[in-house]
């Protein structure tokens, strides 16, 4: 019986080091950034028009402000490289990445900024889906980046 679970326990521990290694292999590469948007803006803006009393205007104006703040920190076009080595570059700045199996955390730091946390949504051989969470004004804003693996030039 003991043999058995050691057969079992071994087997769940190869397919668990296995998938993150697959995942981590799935990252490396560089993708271009297709799209960004935030995901969940409603409940931001019911709270800024409670808070402030908005007018409609102000209101409209706001939300295109918040809409606004993904395509700002991370444009469309611009690429994301991750090497096997660890390192990174955003659009031509360096930096190092990690990836923790258990969370589903993409970290990044930079050597121009602080770390940032990204969740992994989506990955594929081709494309891949990166949530950002953040506050903004006590409410919890997630950044959804849309990425496409740029071909290989041969």
């Amino acid at each position: 019986m003991r043999t058995y679970a050691f057969v079992a326990y071994f087997l769940l521990l190869l397919i668990t080091t296995s998938c993150q290694q697959k995942t981590e292999k799935q990252i490396i590469g560089t993708w271009e950034i297709v799209d960004s948007r935030i995901e969940n803006i409603d409940k931001y803006i019911e709270q800024f028009k409670d808070k402030y009393q908005a007018t409609d205007e102000e209101i409209e104006r706001e939300k295109t402000r918040i809409q606004s703040l993904p395509e700002a920190y991370y444009p469309t076009g611009i690429t994301m490289s991750f090497k096997e080595n660890g390192v990174y570059d955003l659009g031509g700045i360096s930096g190092k990445w990690t990836y923790d199996e258990k969370t589903g955390k993409l970290t990044i730091s930079l050597t121009t900024l602080d770390k940032s946390d990204f969740i992994i949504k989506k990955i594929s051989r081709n494309r891949m889906v990166l949530i950002y969470p953040f506050q903004m004004a006590g409410v919890d804003l997630d950044f959804e980046l849309v990425l496409e693996r740029v071909k290989d030039e041969e």
